[in-house]
């Protein structure tokens, strides 16, 4: 009797835990996330960004100088 009781808390805790979808909602979140960043770090490499900041940095030492 006491061995059929610990077999049914047993299925209950394991049918608890497969039913909890909190960590795989972290986990899609986390994806997305990466997604995201992903596609930011491309767009930001297609618009050559550094370019941009020399020519900045260049007119504003000739402004500074002249």
């Amino acid at each position: 009797m006491g061995l059929q009781n610990g077999n049914a808390k047993g299925l209950r805790r394991l049918a608890t835990a497969l039913n909890d979808d909190s960590g795989a909602t972290a986990i899609e979140y986390c994806l997305i996330a990466g997604i995201i960043a992903t596609a930011i770090v491309t767009g930001l490499e297609a618009l050559d960004i550094e370019t941009g900041f020399g020519t900045i940095a260049t007119a504003l030492a000739t402004a500074a100088a002249g």
